[in-house]
């Protein structure tokens, strides 16, 4: 969260949407660019048992007056787990939804150390804070 960590603004966090509230800063992190993050990567391969990370980025939303809600996606279309770890405490819940329907929902709020895991083929989202700054992430995919 300090000044020295490169942030890149995005047009769109999520791939597709164009809306303008859907905008954001993020970092793709690589063990040799950010080895910084790489114990905390491990963790999260060793505590989900996966054999191969496929990606992992550094979110961040910002503060928005009216909680805009990103687009529902997938992080991937082959079969994989989300982890996302909590950098800091905000508000801007993320939802999973599930299997039978959009009635079927978890709903998760962010807390600094939290880390959250689920099959990657469930539809999910997050909201930008209303109550804070910002909403930093980050959100690892494994097989």
């Amino acid at each position: 969260m300090g000044w020295e960590f490169p942030w890149y603004y995005q047009h769109t966090l999520t791939h597709g949407n164009d809306d303008i509230q859907a905008h954001g800063f993020n970092h793709w992190l690589t063990s040799e660019g950010d080895p910084d993050f790489a114990q905390l990567v491990d963790t999260m391969q060793s505590t989900i048992k996966a054999k191969e990370c496929l990606r992992v980025r550094a979110d961040m939303t910002l503060y928005n007056s009216e909680g805009y809600r990103h687009s529902f996606h997938v992080d991937c279309r082959e079969p994989h787990t989300v982890c996302i770890y909590y950098v800091n405490d905000s508000d801007g819940d993320t939802i999973i939804l599930g299997d039978k329907n959009d009635h079927d929902i978890v709903r998760v709020t962010p807390k600094a150390n939290r880390l959250l895991t689920f099959d990657g083929k469930h539809m999910h989202t997050g909201h930008s804070p209303v109550q804070h700054k910002n909403r930093i992430l980050i959100n690892a995919n494994f097989h």
